[in-house]
């Protein structure tokens, strides 16, 4: 036997850089993917949402660690939470399990209005709100200095709010 056949999901952290952020590991009920006992397979839809992105990088030094700020010159959270909306409509009707959007380009808005959006179509249409994927990982944003990831179930119910941070030495030139 190999260590590397065992050594899987392994997370190393250097706590000195971690500050006041805790790891924490959320497990999934088994009942949250009901096709894959029969199947034995995920249907994943992964959208891109857009062809540029709609923010801003700035980095920064404190204590010695590197951050980045982002900034949202224009918020127009409206027209993002709408197309978000029919990504996620589209990933129902192709009968997908899950459905994934890249990092950043959400908004403080996105999570209630989905949560709203499944609510209002389990009472307007139960057959495609049926369809809904199992998982809904929503694009992360960028709040209080960390890049905050959502993960929603069919039902809109939260499964895990994440705020994830990547901090950097700035004596080692910006690299981990």
């Amino acid at each position: 036997n190999r260590l590397d056949n065992f050594l899987f999901n392994f997370l190393l952290m250097e706590n000195s850089i971690l500050g006041e952020l805790i790891d924490r590991h959320y497990y999934l009920p088994q009942t949250l993917f009901p096709n894959f006992i029969s199947s034995r397979s995920l249907k994943i839809a992964a959208s891109p949402l857009r062809l540029e992105r709609n923010f801003d990088i700035h980095a920064f030094t404190e204590d010695k660690v590197q951050y980045f700020k982002i900034d949202y010159p224009e918020k127009n959270y409206t027209a993002d939470n709408e197309l978000i909306w029919n990504k996620i409509l589209d990933s129902a009707k192709n009968e997908c399990d899950i459905i994934v959007f890249p990092e950043m380009l959400g908004n403080p808005e996105m999570t209630a209005f989905v949560q709203g959006k499944i609510e209002g179509l389990k009472k307007d249409d139960a057959e495609l709100a049926a369809k809904i994927p199992s998982m809904i990982i929503l694009p992360s944003f960028w709040e209080k200095r960390r890049n905050t990831v959502t993960i929603l179930d069919k039902n809109g119910n939260l499964l895990c709010r994440q705020a994830k941070q990547n901090p950097f030495r700035a004596e080692s030139g910006g690299h981990g």
